[in-house]
C-alpha cells in the first residue's frame, strides 16, 4: 500500500529512482522516550564533548579528536572528549589512539566502549555538545537522543538525516569539515548560544521525534490500509 522511511531525505532519494518514483512513500519519525532522555543542569566550568557511535571510518572520529585539540589551544577552559561505541574497525581505532598521542591530548580523551542505551543518558546529560561528523547518517538516533537531553549536536552539512533535523545555530551546528572546529569554538565561547540551542533542541524533539509522534504516524499508516480494504 505504501512504503515507510524515516526521513524526508530518504523519501526524496527513493523518488528519484525509476522503481519508486510512482509509489506512495511516507515518512515515519523514529521516536524516542522523552521521559527517559531528559535534560539536567550542565557544568559550565569545563567542556565535555561526546561522540556516540561505531568506531568506523565513515564516522570521521578524527574530526572529534582534532576539534578537541583545537579547543584546548584556543580557549582557557578544560576540555574533554568521551567516545562511546563498539570498535568495528580495529585498524582505524589504532589510528585514532595514535592521533591522540601525536596531538598530545591522550589524557583528555576517553574511549568507553559499547554500553546499553539507558546507560547513555548520563553521558548525554553531562555533554556540552554531541559531535556527529559522519560523512553519511540516514537518521542518527543518537542525534535525537542527545537533543532530548538538551544537548545540541554538531554535524556536517550534506550527511543526510542531520540536515533535516538541525537548524544551524538554532538547535545545533551544521558545518563543513573546514569550519567544524571553528564553529564549535564559537559555540563554546557564547554561553547564551549554548543555553538557547539546548532549549530549542529539547523542544524540537518533543514536537517531532517523541514516541507519541511515532505512534501517531504508525496508527495513521495502519488506518490507511484498512480504509482501502
Amino acid at each position: 500500500h505504501h512504503i515507510i522511511v524515516h526521513t524526508q531525505v530518504q523519501k526524496e532519494q527513493l523518488l528519484q529512482k525509476a522503481g519508486f518514483k510512482n509509489l506512495n512513500i511516507q515518512v515515519m519519525p523514529l521516536g524516542i522516550d522523552t521521559t527517559l532522555f531528559t535534560p539536567q543542569e550542565k557544568d559550565t566550568e569545563e567542556i565535555n564533548l561526546l561522540f556516540v557511535g561505531r568506531i568506523s571510518r565513515l564516522k570521521q572520529i578524527e574530526l572529534c579528536i582534532q576539534t578537541l585539540a583545537y579547543l584546548l589551544k584556543s580557549q582557557d577552559k578544560k576540555a574533554y572528549l568521551t567516545i562511546v561505541g563498539p570498535i568495528s574497525d580495529a585498524a582505524y581505532f589504532i589510528e585514532l589512539k595514535a592521533l591522540t598521542a601525536q596531538l598530545q591530548i591522550t589524557n583528555f580523551v576517553s574511549f568507553v566502549g559499547s554500553i546499553e542505551q539507558e546507560a547513555l543518558v548520563p553521558f548525554y546529560q553531562k555533554a556540552t555538545l554531541l559531535l556527529l561528523p559522519s560523512a553519511h547518517e540516514s537518521f542518527g538516533m543518537v542525534l535525537v537522543e542527545a537533543m532530548a537531553c538538551g544537548t545540541p549536536v554538531a554535524a556536517l552539512k550534506g550527511a543526510g538525516g542531520p540536515d533535516e533535523i538541525i537548524a544551524h545555530t538554532v538547535n545545533g551546528l551544521l558545518s563543513t569539515k573546514e569550519t567544524y572546529a571553528k564553529d564549535i569554538l564559537d559555540f563554546i565561547e557564547t554561553p547564551q548560544m549554548q543555553l538557547k540551542m539546548g532549549t530549542n533542541a529539547r523542544q524540537l524533539v518533543e514536537q517531532k521525534w517523541s514516541l507519541r509522534k511515532t505512534e501517531e504516524a504508525l496508527k495513521a499508516s495502519i488506518e490507511q490500509v484498512f480504509i482501502t480494504l
